[in-house]
């Protein structure tokens, strides 16, 4: 389900506030990448899982705009400029170790709204995205939304989104 915040209402903050924080988190995690690898990657992998969500993970391969020229000894080339940390190396352990003790991913805490992104320990997935007006939406599983604070949101088809 997709749903837009209303101009000046209290989601329309609060979400103005969780897209600064991806924005942000993200922004971290490319830039350590780039520490790591000596390139910053394209993509780079963040999950929902137990406890976790919108947490970014350096263990997971990563994609790059072109063949990394000196890739670490302790990272793994899985073609398509595709890479990742090999585990087999105490070096990279601690890498990925120190990357998980930096990142711990983003709780959206809507609750005040009727929107609940947890059910039993377990996350939705979910994003948060600024629309070419300004505007805020907030996608996530049907589940999540109790139907309570319709005040503060309308709901919207897909292709409704000005991205």
């Amino acid at each position: 389900m997709i749903i837009r915040a209303k101009e000046g209402t209290a989601l329309e903050e609060k979400l103005r506030e969780l897209y600064e924080s991806v924005s942000n988190e993200r922004a971290r995690a490319f830039a350590r990448a780039a520490e790591i690898f000596g390139a910053e990657p394209r993509s780079l992998t963040y999950c929902w899982v137990f406890g976790f969500s919108y947490i970014y993970m350096i263990s997971h391969p990563l994609t790059f705009e072109s063949e990394l020229e000196n890739p670490p000894i302790y990272a793994k080339d899985l073609g398509n400029k595709t890479y990742c940390l090999s585990r087999r190396y105490k070096v990279a352990r601690e890498i990925i170790k120190a990357f998980e003790d930096d990142f711990h991913g983003i709780k959206p805490e809507l609750g005040d709204f009727g929107i609940n992104t947890i059910s039993n320990s377990r996350y939705c997935d979910w994003e948060v995205l600024q629309e070419k007006t300004g505007r805020f939406i907030f996608s996530a599983s049907e589940w999540s939304f109790s139907g309570s604070s319709r005040d503060q949101y309308e709901e919207i088809a897909n292709s409704d989104a000005i991205l």
